[in-house]
């Protein structure tokens, strides 16, 4: 059974250590939304040099009552990290 619809938004970008955010315009109402990295943690830096985790964090906005904002954010103190998202419409309800 396919479960995605026509309807999907889905990338992998670069982030590099630091702090930043990016926003993704939805022009669908979503049911399904995951935003993660997609990839374990490389780095040359010596562990005990890393000062905290990397975390990646998002906020679903409606823009109309058809259309949404995905606010994607991160915060990494490795060197680089690729964080992956995708937002679809399904075709079956979710369970």
């Amino acid at each position: 059974m396919k479960y995605f619809g026509k309807q999907t938004i889905s990338k992998a970008f670069k982030v590099v250590s630091g702090i930043g955010a990016i926003s993704v315009d939805i022009p669908f109402i979503p049911d399904y939304i995951k935003v993660d990295f997609a990839n374990p943690v490389t780095s040359s830096k010596p562990k005990e040099s890393l000062v905290g985790n990397d975390e990646v964090y998002w906020s679903l906005t409606a823009v109309t009552p058809t259309t949404y904002k995905l606010d994607i954010g991160w915060s990494t103190y490795t060197e680089t990290r690729d964080v992956y998202y995708q937002i679809a419409r399904l075709n079956v309800d979710p369970v």
